[in-house]
């Protein structure tokens, strides 16, 4: 398509050309102006092929903008964690860019760390637990699934923890325990301001239900709560 392109600013100016001078009765070509002519649509073509097709050059401008502005701000906030370790407000923030970048390893370590300084808070375990989620391509591994666990044991209705394996249930197709996940947090009288997503979440999952849907072992056992 593009060498298409391409072919076509070259030869349409000449095209052009040739019919004007038939059409002027000349015989005999211009060399000037013929000059000036491809002088004009090796310009073109090279601009054409610098530049691109507009759109997609002015999009790819805009993803590269926005993944340049991250990493700058990555940047600063990492200096100024290195400026003041330990300091917990700056490795969330941190690790929330790291995930906003999709850079789960770097925010999975930070959180770990941050953990270790602030201990086991339902809160952060749950964080770390969707950040290894994410990390290890949308899977419950046994360390995810031991995390959700502590945060059960001690608060059953950690809001992010229960949305997580809700989402990781439905995922991998297992919609009756996502269903039940979804029903268990509506009836928290805390989160009646997440009706409306709730219930389009549970109508979602019963329009994929099958005649038998299988429940799984972990499914199971961390719906205990």
């Amino acid at each position: 398509m593009e060498t298409a392109l391409l072919l076509l600013i070259l030869l349409l100016p000449l095209l052009l050309w040739w019919l004007a001078r038939r059409h002027g009765g000349t015989k005999e070509p211009s060399f000037g102006g013929l000059l000036l002519v491809l002088s004009i649509s090796i310009c073109s073509a090279l601009a054409y092929g610098q530049l691109g097709a507009f759109g997609q050059w002015q999009q790819a401008y805009v993803d590269q903008h926005i993944d340049l502005q991250l990493a700058g701000r990555i940047t600063e906030a990492r200096r100024q964690l290195a400026k003041t370790p330990q300091q917990p407000q700056l490795m969330l923030e941190l690790v929330a860019l790291y995930n906003q970048g999709g850079l789960y390893p770097e925010a999975v370590q930070l959180q770990q760390q941050l953990i270790e300084l602030q201990g086991p808070q339902p809160e952060l375990l749950a964080q770390l637990a969707e950040l290894q989620y994410y990390r290890d391509q949308r899977q419950l591994s046994d360390s995810t699934c031991e995390l959700l666990g502590q945060v059960f044991r001690q608060q059953p209705a950690q809001l992010q923890a229960r949305m997580l394996l809700a989402n990781a249930l439905f995922q991998r197709q297992q919609y009756l325990p996502a269903i039940a996940q979804w029903q268990w947090l509506l009836a928290q009288p805390q989160y009646a301001d997440y009706q409306q997503p709730l219930q389009t979440a549970i109508e979602n999952a019963r329009a994929r239900l099958q005649p038998s849907p299988s429940h799984t072992l972990v499914a199971d056992n961390l719906s205990q709560g």
